[in-house]
């Protein structure tokens, strides 16, 4: 299933690095051998949404600004490219539409229930610790050469606000974390522990759960800190479906004035994407 895109821009964006990132060779060598294809990207990505991530002081905000900063290529070539989920007013509106995604997202998170899987929220630190070293433990040997990692260390999580893991009789099977301040959140992980069928269809009841506490601490927004040069088609697809969808991201620090009133999130991640354009 392909699901629909929110603009044209947005389809010639994602299709470019479908084929980026199914390459044969090295990263210079694809813009050198598809030259035209590279500068007609560059000039797409000028007409996507721009929006801005108003964001105060503070250690989650922080983190949602590393997550952003981490690369270099999207900042600048990429003008900031992102994934972001616009969130709904209410939960229940998230998995609601007659669209094919919307319809797969509540099958398989049906699925995943009648197989047992259920989702929980994580606070205690010890608990932490241990889905963390979880987490270490299988990217170091992913059965999936892309997905490994034999130095893997993501200590830098504990601290962030959300912890969500989905598990199957009582065993960890995906793993969720993100920071989180305001009305912006980022998906600092999102990745299943084990190769399996319940672990995949696992991905869209957590999700769903992810959408319903989110909103319910008035998040309105979620970025990916991965640039779409360096996503897998797989995890492109899926955060499709789920509703993310591809602007062009500016962080700047919000005033205090601004944190009072609680006006940092931009009118483009808002339920319509009706974002500026520059």
């Amino acid at each position: 299933m392909r699901p629909a895109f929110s603009s044209e821009s947005e389809e010639r964006v994602s299709r470019y690095f479908e084929r980026f990132v199914d390459r044969s060779g090295s990263q210079l060598r694809h813009v050198l051998t598809h030259p035209r294809n590279t500068v007609a990207l560059l000039r797409t990505i000028r007409a996507l949404p721009a929006v801005e991530v108003r964001l105060p002081g503070g250690p989650q905000a922080d983190a949602i600004r590393a997550q952003l900063g981490r690369a270099w290529l999207r900042r600048g070539a990429l003008a900031g490219a992102t994934s972001v989920l616009g969130l709904p007013e209410r939960a229940e509106d998230y998995a609601r539409g007659s669209s094919g995604s919307r319809y797969t997202l509540r099958k398989r998170s049906r699925a995943a229930s009648e197989l047992g899987v259920l989702v929980e929220r994580v606070d205690d630190a010890e608990a932490r610790r241990a889905l963390c070293a979880v987490a270490d433990a299988y990217e170091r040997v992913n059965p999936r050469a892309a997905s490994r990692n034999e130095a893997a260390d993501n200590s830098d999580m504990m601290t962030h606000r959300f912890w969500f893991v989905a598990r199957v009789d009582g065993r960890p099977v995906v793993l969720a974390v993100l920071p989180a301040e305001g009305e912006w959140a980022a998906m600092r992980y999102f990745r299943t522990l084990e190769e399996s069928e319940v672990a995949t269809l696992a991905r869209y009841l957590l999700m769903r759960e992810i959408v319903t506490a989110l909103v319910a601490h008035g998040v309105r927004a979620v970025v990916v800190g991965l640039g779409p040069h360096r996503m897998g088609n797989g995890v492109r697809q899926f955060q499709r479906m789920m509703g993310f969808r591809i602007v062009r991201l500016r962080v700047v620090r919000a005033s205090p004035r601004e944190v009072r009133r609680g006006t940092l999130l931009a009118a483009a991640v808002r339920p319509r994407w009706s974002a500026r354009r520059s």
